[in-house]
């Protein structure tokens, strides 16, 4: 999917380039180069969107760049970045997981507590523990 982005010429003192995703609210980073702002936006994108995904909070869809092209400053180009969406598919899978009884009896014993499938339980646990 591609989403515009604002890429901040950097000035004779200011030797970062910063490259920012409008539509996703405080996404931007920096580099010592355009190639390496522009990646290192990429990553930062695709974490913002995992993150708003894991709190079940809606990723705005792209905007037009004649949208942004109205608030580029003197000092920022707008281009585009490619985000490709595969890694975050929301589409459920069957696994195959083995672990000992008594784990599995205390997985059980919590997720109805929470009123929470295994599945469900297991899904959170993951989200709220693993790194993006």
């Amino acid at each position: 999917m591609r989403y515009p982005i604002l890429i901040k010429i950097p000035t004779e003192a200011a030797m970062w380039h910063r490259v920012s995703v409008p539509d996703f609210p405080g996404c931007e980073s920096v580099g010592t180069t355009v190639d390496n702002a522009i990646e290192a936006t990429r990553c930062r994108a695709l974490r913002w969107i995992a993150t708003q995904l894991d709190s079940q909070q809606p990723v705005p869809p792209p905007t037009s760049l004649a949208h942004w092209s109205r608030f580029a400053a003197d000092d920022q180009v707008l281009g585009v970045i490619d985000l490709d969406l595969g890694d975050l598919d929301e589409t459920a899978e069957r696994v195959n997981v083995s672990l000992p009884r008594r784990v599995l009896h205390r997985i059980d014993r919590d997720a109805k507590r929470q009123g929470l499938s295994r599945s469900g339980y297991i899904a959170e646990l993951v989200l709220k523990h693993a790194t993006l």
